[in-house]
């Protein structure tokens, strides 16, 4: 749900990313950062999943989860000449 969110508003504004952002808090109120750049450019839903969850198994075997955010950085407006796949469909 949150990837979904993040992704409807980079598609709003036209922004391809290329860094994928955790923040996590932990029961003890101990947060965390993690953040992986992608080698390409892209407006992937999937890719924000897959690297927020690759992201956040470092946390699944510690305490109980009080908070996890995600978000994308290293973003570039999208290029108004060169449509995307997805606006054909």
């Amino acid at each position: 749900m949150l990837a979904e969110s993040v992704h409807t508003i980079l598609m709003k504004h036209r922004f391809l990313f290329r860094t994928v952002t955790i923040i996590v808090r932990l029961e003890d109120f101990t947060t965390y950062t993690r953040a992986k750049t992608v080698p390409t450019w892209t407006t992937d839903i999937n890719v924000i999943k897959k690297t927020a969850i690759e992201l956040l198994s470092e946390f699944l075997d510690r305490k109980k989860l009080r908070h996890v955010g995600v978000g994308v950085s290293k973003l570039r407006g999208i290029d108004e000449k060169q449509m995307l796949i997805v606006d054909f469909a």
